[in-house]
């Protein structure tokens, strides 16, 4: 059975493993944020589901949001993006209104998630996977893996 390890690392080298994904049931993680004491992430599920989660300051992971592929997306990727206000930002690689992804801002308090784009598949791109980074002024920036002008990708700004 394939397993994705989250591990803690001291100073003298020692591992402490905090949790096992079960890659079957619980996706594959990706990229890891760290807000206040807590760490954030997101892990894509083969069957186009995935979910964000939460790994607080004891090792303890919890699930924040199921995305089932629907119109809020699926198989979310990448790092996920803070404002400091108590939001994330990230983007799944599927679904949305035409199965190509979406861009979207999940409320640290409530664990609503609420859409801010949904990628066509044409010329704004396909299947955003590599995160977001945010600027100064609050603009999210990110890469789509498919689409654009040449087939090959693209780079996308989002104002939320």
């Amino acid at each position: 059975e394939f397993r994705r390890v989250l591990f803690r690392s001291n100073s003298a080298g020692t591992e402490t493993v905090l949790h096992s994904f079960n890659y079957s049931t619980e996706g594959s993680p990706s990229g890891l944020t760290l807000v206040g004491q807590n760490l954030y992430g997101l892990a894509a599920e083969v069957t186009g589901g995935g979910t964000v989660f939460k790994v607080d300051k004891s090792g303890n992971v919890s699930t924040l949001y199921t995305f089932t592929g629907g119109s809020a997306g699926g198989q979310p990727s990448g790092n996920l993006a803070s404002d400091g206000a108590g939001n994330l930002y990230g983007t799944t690689f599927s679904g949305g209104a035409s199965n190509a992804g979406t861009v979207f801002k999940l409320n640290l308090t409530s664990n609503q998630i609420t859409v801010l784009y949904t990628f066509s598949g044409g010329a704004d791109g396909f299947g955003p996977e590599a995160g977001l980074i945010r600027d100064g002024a609050g603009a999210l920036y990110g890469t789509t893996l498919l689409g654009g002008a040449f087939g090959a990708g693209t780079v996308f700004k989002i104002i939320p």
